[in-house]
């Protein structure tokens, strides 16, 4: 089933993930606050559309992925990367800091709409950043460790 459709964006993420034979790296987006599988089926898609492979697609666990995604729903972007930067403080989600970290936007995973699309657009430079141009800091932000 496809929650996108067609839009010449997608179509261009998708050629030029296709012409450089990119890497399909390992994705984990989750909202640390509920379990991993309260978001969207459409999450896998918009995953693979930005060029990733979702950890929940391949019966892999979070701790597998490569680059991991937080989402706070309900939250802006700037009070979402001081929680997710709070959580990678965290001795719990130690393991987590040997990952790349980012937060985006959860407006734009939310529910199945035509924002899933600038879900793509966001995440193709943070699943392949050697293709893309970087992400809008508004939707998507890298997270460091205040420890690390």
């Amino acid at each position: 089933m496809t929650y996108l459709g067609e839009d010449p964006r997608l179509h261009a993420v998708h050629e030029t993930l296709k012409a450089a034979r990119a890497p399909r790296p390992r994705v984990a987006i989750i909202d640390p606050r509920e379990p991993i599988n309260a978001i969207g089926p459409w999450v896998t898609e918009v995953i693979r559309r930005a060029g990733g492979i979702d950890v929940r697609a391949c019966d892999a666990s979070v701790a597998d992925a490569d680059l991991i995604i937080f989402l706070f729903p309900g939250e802006t972007i700037g009070q979402a990367s001081a929680m997710g930067e709070h959580l990678l403080d965290d001795p719990t989600w130690a393991w987590a800091r040997e990952r790349r970290c980012l937060v985006m936007d959860a407006s734009l995973l939310h529910e199945s709409s035509p924002r899933l699309i600038d879900a793509v657009v966001a995440l193709a430079p943070c699943i392949a950043p050697s293709l893309f141009s970087p992400a809008l800091t508004d939707q998507v932000r890298a997270l460091t460790s205040p420890s690390a």
